[in-house]
């Protein structure tokens, strides 16, 4: 086996993009895909629009309303503070100066 198992999410329906889920089977690849996955974005295709193709890891329900919290502080800090670039990185927010 190739060490990645990949299906379908959500119900299928016309104009509907549907979500993928890939499981890998070691954390080490894990890692290296989700590091490399910024990389995404700047790929060109005439048949894909990969600017709209996002890699998430898999979060337990805490993780997951732990970062919900952190996107809802991101969103607030945008409107507060639009002169700074606010990411999030290894569960905290960090804000960058925007340049010119």
């Amino acid at each position: 086996s190739s060490g990645i198992n990949a299906e379908y999410g959500g119900w299928k329906k016309d104009g509907i993009t549907r979500p993928i889920k890939a499981t890998l089977c070691h954390a080490e690849n894990v890692k290296h895909a989700l590091s490399k996955a910024s990389r995404l974005r700047n790929k060109k295709s005439p048949t894909i629009d990969f600017s709209k193709i996002y890699l998430a890891p898999d979060r337990s329900k805490e993780e997951r309303q732990a970062h919900q919290k952190l996107v809802a502080e991101v969103k607030t800090l945008a409107t507060e503070k639009p002169t700074q670039h606010h990411i999030i990185r290894n569960g905290r927010i960090i804000s960058i100066d925007k340049t010119v």
